[in-house]
């Protein structure tokens, strides 16, 4: 990959000038794909993704002159503005890398259940399949979230789990929610430049494991009390929408099902809000 990419700057380089010094017009560190077109009107170099830029794209294009020799131009790549048949390459990528994400997770409608937190990795695995300066991704992560309780605990009815108003004269009241996930994130990304990205599409999340805890004190004794078994929906679907510059992203999403099947637990939606980290 050093050979190609130094192979690729000579010949950028190179025809850059007729006469004078060549410039250097850009740099790339582990760049991921390099192509390099001959034509009758010249030639058509496209360098894309860097070491510490996934997203990374540039393009050169030299164009003949009528005297013989190659006069240097460099265009910038917009969504539905370019020409020519820079969108009709397709590619498909199957690679391994992660996307971090950390944020809040606000249970919606009349719940006790308060805002908590998530985090996850959301793309352990990805295929991709691009075209142009979109791309349509498949991938495979996992995630943890976790949710509190304002002014009642937990019980269970025979596998229901309840709210109930803690003890008379308790302290240190506390109770949480908490969810082990796999995420299926299926994404459509458009490229608005080089740098800025924007993604929408659905998560399928696998919630796998399930369980409930409250704890008080009364007195000198402290009392906990742990809730598994509980009847999550297995599936649950999420909409995605995440604005993106460079390695870092913003992110929503909504749930518009409950995390219980109907009369197993609390009914609530939620609506997660955080940022993202490309590794």
């Amino acid at each position: 990959m050093r050979f190609i990419t130094l192979a690729t700057t000579a010949i950028i380089a190179a025809t850059a000038t007729a006469q004078e010094a060549s410039d250097t017009l850009a740099s790339v560190k582990g760049a991921r794909e390099i192509t390099v077109t001959r034509s009758q009107e010249g030639l058509h170099a496209v360098v894309e993704g860097s070491a510490d830029d996934p997203a990374y794209y540039y393009e050169y294009t030299t164009k003949y002159s009528d005297n013989g020799t190659e006069s240097g131009t460099w265009t910038l790549n917009l969504p539905f503005l370019s020409s020519g048949n820079e969108y009709k390459t397709k590619k498909k990528a199957f690679i391994m890398g992660g996307e971090v994400y950390a944020g809040s997770s606000i249970p919606t409608g009349d719940t006790p259940m308060s805002a908590s937190f998530e985090i996850g990795l959301s793309r352990v695995l990805n295929g991709s399949y691009r075209f142009g300066t979109f791309s349509v991704d498949a991938g495979l992560g996992f995630g943890y979230v976790q949710y509190a309780v304002g002014g009642m605990g937990f019980d269970s009815d025979r596998q229901h789990l309840v709210f109930v108003p803690y003890k008379e004269n308790s302290r240190d009241n506390s109770s949480r929610l908490r969810i082990f996930r796999v995420h299926v994130p299926v994404t459509l990304t458009c490229m608005l430049t080089s740098k800025v990205r924007l993604t929408a599409g659905a998560w399928f999340n696998l919630n796998f494991d399930a369980w409930a805890s409250s704890s008080h004190t009364m007195g000198d004794i402290e009392e906990n009390h742990t809730f598994k078994h509980l009847h999550q929906r297995i599936l649950t679907t999420d909409a995605y929408l995440c604005a993106g510059y460079r390695n870092i992203g913003i992110y929503a999403r909504y749930c518009p099902q409950s995390l219980f099947r109907n009369g197993w637990g609390p009914d609530f939606e939620s609506v997660s809000v955080g940022l993202t980290f490309n590794l």
